[in-house]
């Protein structure tokens, strides 16, 4: 007697579909594993052994040898005990539905009372399903939600496998699981009260508009780090893209369901203190880092100046490509790191070096030297946006940061993702905007990479200002 029924794991960040072989034979009611389970696969033996039995069905006393395909791949999680149990009642005879086991995956974890719950990776295990043809997936309530994020398939989510039995013989149907969908969050998220720099919240504003990098230069406790850590509250909702991309990477990575229904745009704050693993990531069990972790939001790092040479090197492949390849075991594994960095450091050893204020600062050029010669040109040439943060007078008090209409301003593709082919053309460049940019990089003001970078800023900031064209002051203003 033998069944086949399909679940789903997790392989190098992807979903890959498992088929579970089940085969019981007459012997002694011995229960075994194979294919490459580890130890929390193998412990799935007792609680299936207990669900089926506590669901009111018959625990069949053969030999039952269940093997998890491809046997040459190590296999992780509880997610694979639905599909072992519904493989012993199929090979005993207690649940017939070919059609229903051959176009389904199950995927959920089942504890001993029966009770099917959600498992991490789900939204990236439903996508692996997909990709394969199959049509019906079944999932645990807690993940609905994300599940609901892949079209094209039917979802289902049944409280236990005693529903699930019941389902799949016919006598009662469970409902498609397509009501409940993530929304993403759009209410305020509150942000202390800043007096005056008026000029940096208005380049804060553009950067979190059009998500582009950013620096905050500055004496210590002028409020940069306050400034920076504004921008969470600035930055527009998530599309239904974005969303989902963000629910991939924490559902795979750190276990979040989601439960409530809403997804945040992610806003990861670190310090000089944070491993070069816990920034990148990888691992023998791939482990997300933080630049990971803040895809799509946003990558908060406070004290820039005190981050090792290795850390910010780490920084730099990630801030243009998007993505950071990682090694997981023997494999190389590419992580997703789209996000926008907003930092903040001091000028020099002493923090009082300043254009505002001559000779405040009473460090040595070579101090100064030694003190930015860990920030290569190469890294300032991946930044969009370094403002400085004076020290506060009383006519310095500036108006605080206005609403934004986000619909208005903020573009499907945000202005800082735009290629060099298509920059010049899709930012709309007038005469003046084009001489003044083409003086600039004659005189050496900036690079070749700082060119493109400043016509990015100058379409965000017309972007802001209402502006079809991007004229000579938006350029003026982002250089």
């Amino acid at each position: 007697m033998s069944a086949k029924t399909y679940s789903a794991m997790m392989r190098e960040g992807v979903g890959e579909i498992v088929r579970v072989e089940t085969e019981l034979a007459r012997g002694l009611p011995y229960f075994v594993m194979v294919g490459l389970a580890s130890k929390d696969v193998s412990e799935a033996r007792e609680r299936v052994k207990v669900a089926i039995q506590n669901s009111g069905l018959e625990f069949p006393r053969f030999r039952k040898v269940v093997n998890l395909s491809p046997s040459n791949v190590r296999k992780h999680g509880s997610q694979f005990d639905l599909a072992i149990a519904l493989g012993i009642l199929n090979a005993s005879k207690q649940v017939v539905a070919r059609d229903w086991l051959e176009s389904s995956v199950f995927i959920g974890e089942l504890a001993l009372d029966g009770t099917i719950h959600g498992v991490r990776g789900t939204l990236a295990m439903v996508e692996g399903a997909k990709r394969m043809g199959f049509k019906n997936i079944f999932v645990g309530s807690e993940r609905i939600a994300e599940a609901n994020l892949v079209s094209g398939v039917r979802i289902f989510s049944p409280k236990n496998l005693c529903d699930l039995v019941m389902h799949l013989k016919g006598e009662q149907n469970l409902p498609e699981a397509s009501s409940l969908k993530l929304k993403s969050y759009s209410g305020e998220i509150k942000s202390p009260v800043i007096h005056g720099h008026a000029l940096v919240k208005r380049a804060l504003t553009v950067a979190a508009l059009f998500r582009h990098h950013i620096i905050l230069v500055g004496p210590p406790g002028m409020g940069k780090s306050m400034l920076a850590r504004s921008v969470e509250g600035m930055m527009p909702p998530l599309n239904e893209a974005e969303m989902a991309e963000v629910v991939r990477v924490y559902s795979s990575f750190t276990g979040e369901d989601f439960r409530d229904g809403v997804v945040k745009r992610p806003f990861r704050e670190i310090a000089s203190t944070i491993s070069l693993g816990g920034l990148v990531g990888g691992g023998a069990k791939l482990q997300v880092g933080e630049m990971s972790l803040a895809h799509k939001g946003v990558l908060m790092v406070d004290d820039l100046h005190n981050f090792s040479r290795p850390h910010i090197e780490a920084l730099l492949k990630p801030m243009e490509e998007k993505e950071v390849l990682v090694s997981a075991g023997k494999a190389k594994v590419s992580l997703p790191t789209d996000f926008m960095m907003v930092a903040t450091m001091n000028p020099c050893p002493c923090g009082y070096r300043s254009i505002f204020h001559e000779g405040k600062c009473k460090c040595r050029e070579f101090e100064i030297k030694r003190f930015t010669a860990r920030l290569p040109r190469s890294f300032w040439d991946r930044v969009d946006m370094v403002v400085e943060v004076p020290e506060i007078r009383e006519d310095m008090i500036g108006e605080e940061i206005r609403a934004v209409d986000f619909k208005r301003v903020h573009r499907s593709l945000p202005t800082a993702e735009i290629s060099g082919d298509a920059l010049r053309k899709a930012c709309n460049l007038s005469k003046s905007a084009c001489d003044l940019l083409a003086k600039a990089i004659s005189k050496g003001m900036i690079s070749g990479r700082g060119y493109f970078n400043t016509i990015r800023v100058a379409r965000s900031v017309a972007d802001l200002d209402g502006a079809d064209r991007v004229e000579a002051e938006h350029v003026a203003e982002a250089m």
